[in-house]
């Protein structure tokens, strides 16, 4: 029998979750291929278990590497790729694999990925035809992404949103020693591609969480410069920009012109408008901050997602509509404040802030008649 789909993997050390990850996406793909790069517990075992086939590929320090080589194991017409804590939730694998049949015309496919339980989805190139000009590329942070633009530009093919929802776990709990494993592979990497303002994106998170501000100012700004100079207006490079905005935020230098800057290059950017109005509360520019926080609020989350970008739920829920209810107190808007903590309280019940401040503005605004 033909195998439609192949769940490509590549583990280290997975067996607290690599089972839940193999269990889920055998309700879609046909094969597993599972490569391992020198586990020591019982990921193996879990995945010869699940009836997937397994290969040992010696870490060498390359992401793309180790993709590549469960791509070259892989025998699905199409691709669906994985990492072990990792699972795919589809409603109706029968029509989910019935779009795969009828794709003559697609070269990928783009499923939904939460990449945190709090966060917005996003659509995430996944699953992609099982063809040996596909293949990974970068040391980290690996992507197919420029093959597949190569291929749909000289064969005029299509890539396509999915019916599905791909739940990644592992930016919970403590990264401490995931920070150790990843900065000195990012430095690799931006060695090769310094033109990569993702990276230094990641490069900055990493020296703030590790607790070094000036390390991760100075990653962000480089990564500002770079899309400066690329003139790229991809969602995904607005990072660096918010970034670097709510730190210098939290540093007690907020940064209106390069708010500015920020939202004039990426207009319909969540984060860039939340960094933005961050940004103009902080300098008591409240008409802005409100300008800014209303544009955040009037995106189409679907228009969110097909850009590629995650935010933090909050930011475009009930704290948005909190700093649009401080910004509108500030101005004397007192009975448009109360609907705003109106609304922040509906979305955020247990907060009790929100109340009190509903409560004063509501006080204000009958004084004020």
């Amino acid at each position: 029998m033909p195998c439609l789909l192949t769940a490509a993997l590549i583990v280290r050390d997975e067996e607290s979750v690599l089972e839940q990850c193999l269990r889920a996406a055998k309700r879609v793909a046909d094969e597993l291929v599972v490569v391992d790069t020198g586990s020591t517990d019982g990921s193996r075992e879990i995945a010869f278990g699940m009836g997937a086939a397994v290969l040992e590929f010696p870490w060498t320090g390359h992401f793309s590497d180790a993709r590549n080589t469960a791509l070259d194991a892989a025998t699905g017409e199409w691709i669906l790729y994985l990492d072990a804590d990792e699972e795919i939730e589809v409603e109706d694998p029968a029509a989910f694999r019935a779009v795969l049949e009828n794709g003559s015309r697609n070269l990928a496919f783009r499923p939904l990925l939460k990449s945190r339980s709090n966060w917005t989805p996003y659509r995430e190139f996944r699953v992609f035809r099982n063809r040996a000009d596909l293949r990974f590329r970068g040391v980290m942070h690996e992507t197919i992404v420029p093959d597949l633009e190569r291929i749909v530009a000289a064969e005029r093919l299509v890539i396509s949103p999915i019916n599905a929802l791909i739940r990644h776990s592992g930016y919970e709990g403590d990264q401490s020693q995931k920070h150790a494993r990843d900065l000195p592979l990012l430095m690799v990497e931006l060695d090769r591609t310094p033109d990569r303002a993702y990276l230094w994106d990641h490069v900055g998170r990493i020296h703030e969480a590790l607790g070094d501000p000036v390390a991760a100012e100075g990653a962000w700004q480089q990564g500002v410069q770079v899309i400066r100079e690329s003139g790229s207006e991809l969602a995904v490079d607005g990072l660096p920009y918010s970034n670097l905005l709510s730190l210098r935020v939290v540093l007690g230098r907020p940064d209106i012109a390069l708010a500015r800057e920020a939202i004039a290059r990426f207009p319909g950017n969540p984060v860039s408008l939340w960094a933005g109005a961050e940004t103009a509360f902080a300098l008591k520019q409240w008409r802005q901050a409100v300008d800014w926080i209303d544009a955040l609020l009037n995106l189409d989350r679907d228009a969110i997602a097909d850009e590629a970008v995650a935010i933090d739920e909050s930011l475009i829920g009930h704290v948005a509509h909190d700093t649009r209810g401080q910004a509108l107190f500030e101005l004397g808007r007192y009975l448009e404040a109360a609907t705003a903590f109106s609304a922040a309280e509906a979305l955020a019940p247990e907060e009790p802030a929100y109340r009190v401040r509903r409560q004063l503005a509501s006080a204000r605004a009958k004084s004020a008649q």
